[in-house]
């Protein structure tokens, strides 16, 4: 960021063409890995599944295909459902 700042570079070159809708779904992205680290909370593998977690958000990171992107967001949803299952059995 300081060397956009020191080049003078804008937001919009930083970004490149990414519209409202990148950004949208950018926030929805978070809000997932934020949930993630949530429900594992108290797991016992705890580290190992955090850094399988990451592993796959890093892998598709600069995906600009709104229609890949909003797929990986309902997979992503529905594997927390399943990790937060194994979890909390885990727990039990």
């Amino acid at each position: 960021m300081a060397i956009a700042a020191a080049t003078g570079a804008t937001a919009a070159s930083r970004f490149g063409n990414l519209t409202l809708n990148h950004f949208i779904i950018r926030r929805q992205a978070l809000a997932l890995y934020r949930g993630f680290l949530r429900d594992l909370k108290g797991a016992p593998n705890k580290r190992d599944l955090q850094q399988w977690v990451r592993s796959e958000f890093e892998r598709t990171r600069f995906e600009t295909d709104l229609a890949r992107i909003q797929n990986y967001i309902a997979a992503g949803k529905a594997e927390r459902k399943r990790l937060a299952n194994m979890v909390s059995l885990g727990q039990a």
